[in-house]
């Protein structure tokens, strides 16, 4: 660890990018002299949280049936990273009238289950450890996103065409 003067050491520990409890001990020795040798021990719990998750990655699963919508969800991080097993509590759903939604958890593999039920045309809020996750009709939830993609892909494709248009008249000018 560098010493950064009166006393004071520094170092920074990457925990790789995986959330969870972790236990950090510090074991401090110094010799003092007329006193003899210190010896002094610490230890201190730290959370690590994921980053942000990603629900395009995230959804397993969709069903829509006689107003029942079931989303299974495998939570992943923008990174591709799963949170795991045991994040039930971290997962709050609200409706707009601010009823709760309730999750379950699905096994012991990470993955979760949201169900809705009612009124499918109601906005809601889903959030991870107070980040939202999505925010808009419940109706949408869980459904993939990749269609913004292809109008991405057909703005791009339009573009081309039109300037490989204007290209083609000034050069066929003589």
């Amino acid at each position: 660890m560098p010493y950064r003067g009166s006393g004071t050491y520094d170092t920074s520990y990457n925990p790789n990018l995986v959330s969870g409890v972790y236990q950090i001990r510090y074991d401090v020795e110094a010799d003092a002299g007329a006193y003899g040798k210190v010896q002094r021990v610490a230890v201190q719990s730290v959370y690590v949280r994921p980053g942000q998750l990603s629900l395009d990655t995230s959804v397993i699963g969709r069903t829509l049936r006689d107003k029942v919508l079931r989303v299974t969800l495998r939570p992943k991080t923008s990174s591709g990273k799963l949170i795991g097993p045991g994040q039930l509590s971290a997962f709050t759903i609200k409706s707009r009238d601010g009823e709760q939604v309730n999750v379950r958890e699905v096994g012991q593999g990470g993955t979760y289950e949201v169900v809705l039920t009612g009124d499918l045309d109601q906005t809601i809020n889903v959030d991870y450890l107070g980040q939202p996750l999505y925010v808009g009709k419940a109706s949408d939830f869980g459904r993939p996103t990749y269609w913004r993609w292809l109008l991405y892909l057909l703005i791009a494709v339009l573009i081309l065409l039109i300037l490989w248009w204007i290209w083609r008249t000034i050069a066929a000018k003589p």
